[in-house]
């Protein structure tokens, strides 16, 4: 090989290497030994996740789920000893009254028809005989 060639072949590896070694990956993990991007030597990065120990729906220590209990128990024993707001009597509201005396012209309206209806049926009143007929003998006459 000559040294033209010698010379070309080192630019383009020293090329290559100087591209691999300034590509963003290589720079930010460069002396970290966490696996973790994007922390500055000497911080240790923080998690982005939580740990199932650490979950505030379901905790673990013995504390904290006393003192859920404890709250629990509390509000029942409140609910029980809260006095329940009956309100005023069902006779004072307007719905009652309303319904009562929906129920009363109902019922005063069936009487009135049935008398009615029952006298009709009897025959109802007498009629008067017509002025043109001559044959009427009776009450009617």
């Amino acid at each position: 090989m000559n040294n033209k060639c010698k010379w070309s072949t080192g630019v383009v590896v020293m090329g290559v290497a100087a591209i691999l070694l300034s590509s963003p990956a290589v720079l930010a993990a460069g002396g970290e030994q966490s696996g973790e991007f994007g922390a500055p030597e000497g911080e240790k990065a923080k998690p982005q996740y939580t740990l199932q120990a650490a979950d505030p729906d379901n905790p673990t220590d013995p504390e904290v789920v006393a003192a859920k209990k404890k709250a629990a128990l509390e509000a029942e024993l409140a609910k029980k000893q809260k006095p329940v707001e009956e309100g005023p009597p069902f006779y004072q509201k307007w719905q009652f009254w309303a319904i009562a005396g929906g129920v009363l012209v109902g019922l005063v309206g069936a009487i009135y028809a049935t008398t009615k209806i029952v006298h009709s049926m009897n025959g109802g009143d007498v009629q008067p005989c017509p002025m043109g007929y001559e044959g009427c003998f009776g009450e009617g006459r």
